[in-house]
């Protein structure tokens, strides 16, 4: 078999396994790590288990911790834990695709993107060798293009670094995480729902033609079109893609329980079109639900929210 017809009898299988991403130290606002348990509280394998019928089939693989304290003085702040609790969750990820399974890893602080998409490019690699083809559609709010203390655009947050991480910037044990980098061709992402973007940022995404959208352009264009476009560049460009939807995208009257919520956000309905798509594409190599803060909720509404897109993700489109 090919390796093309490797990766596409590998997905035509619809087998899933959700890994709980428990590590919230990528942010100094803290509750993330509570966000699985949340989206399990919210029925999430029952909506999951209803695809079944669907030929969709889906497993709960528990989770992977974290510490819970850091390492103070560390640049960027708590990295110890992050390279430890990235190699667990890189390994847990290999075991998912070993076992013949797509991995849906809930999280979480965003910086749990690292690793997750880590364990998809290794995964592709050992299939098409280092040429590999790996994209990355980003629904965030930010585009986590920050880099650590004394650099140019600089934070010493990590769940603002994830993609740069995977673009080969920034710290090395990151970057080069399973022992290569960078995971990612910035011609090979694409981002929506922009609305807080760093100077330093927008001049990354234009110096490397990122193919990104703000909320504006979502109001412009319509996010029919977005979505056209967006997927379109993973078929066209990728030999398969991971979808990182980081939840305060949405809008904070529709998700409260986020860290650092940002007015204008996509709606259910932006939301749900994005995950449509997703449910039709080719090529999902991975899929990540980030950012929920329990804590922060309200009657769970936003845990209810993250476990309806991903099942529409999964499979449960309307018609």
């Amino acid at each position: 078999m090919t390796s093309r017809g490797a990766i596409d009898g590998f997905l035509r299988e619809r087998s899933y396994e959700i890994v709980g991403a428990a590590f919230d130290l990528g942010s100094p606002a803290r509750g993330t790590a509570e966000g699985p348990r949340a989206l399990r509280e919210a029925r999430l394998m029952a909506q999951l288990g209803s695809l079944e019928k669907l030929g969709v089939s889906v497993t709960d693989g528990g989770d992977v911790t974290g510490a819970t304290e850091g390492t103070p003085g560390s640049n960027p702040r708590n990295l110890p834990e992050m390279l430890s609790f990235s190699s667990d969750l890189m390994e847990r990820l290999g075991e998912t695709y070993a076992s013949g399974r797509v991995p849906v890893v809930i999280g979480g602080d965003h910086s749990i993107t690292v690793p997750s998409v880590a364990a998809a490019a290794e995964f592709l690699r050992a299939l098409r060798g280092d040429d590999a083809r790996l994209g990355l559609l980003y629904v965030d709010a930010h585009p986590d293009l920050e880099l650590p203390l004394g650099s140019a655009s600089e934070s010493g947050d990590l769940h603002g670094m994830s993609v740069s991480h995977l673009l080969g910037y920034g710290v090395d044990e990151l970057a080069n995480l399973g022992g290569f980098g960078p995971k990612l061709d910035p011609s090979r992402i694409a981002m929506v729902g922009l609305r807080d973007v760093l100077t330093e940022e927008r001049e990354i995404i234009r110096e490397r033609e990122i193919q990104a959208y703000s909320f504006i352009d979502v109001e412009r264009l319509g996010i029919v079109e977005i979505a056209k476009r967006v997927f379109g560049l993973m078929a066209e460009r990728c030999d398969g893609f991971v979808l990182s939807f980081d939840i305060d995208a949405c809008d904070p009257l529709e998700a409260p329980a986020v860290l650092y919520p940002e007015p204008g956000g996509l709606t259910y309905r932006e939301a749900t079109i994005i995950m449509e798509e997703a449910a039709r594409a080719e090529g999902l190599l991975g899929l990540e639900m980030v950012e929920v803060c329990p804590a922060r909720d309200r009657d769970a509404a936003t845990a209810k929210l993250a476990v309806s897109l991903l099942r529409t993700a999964l499979g449960g489109i309307v018609l």
